[in-house]
């Protein structure tokens, strides 16, 4: 377990959230960008939730899009 190593949680949150509310909604996956001992970056994505939220045209913010290989 390292401190300092970057982790990558995709994640669907709300637009506006309200003080009593944190804004997140639903976890779709994980991604670990530093490859292990065989050289892989391990990804974990829920792909079925992920193509419900892009065909309800959720728009993907942050570091979302480049991780995911998409472009806007």
């Amino acid at each position: 377990h390292c401190r300092n190593r970057r982790f990558y949680r995709l994640v669907v949150m709300r637009d506006k959230a309200d003080a009593l509310t944190d804004g997140y909604i639903e976890d779709l996956g994980s991604i670990d960008p530093m490859p292990n001992k065989d050289n892989e970056i391990l990804v974990a994505l829920n792909i079925e939730r992920l193509k419900y939220y892009m065909g309800k045209q959720v728009p993907l913010k942050g570091s979302a899009a480049p991780i995911l290989g998409m472009y806007s």
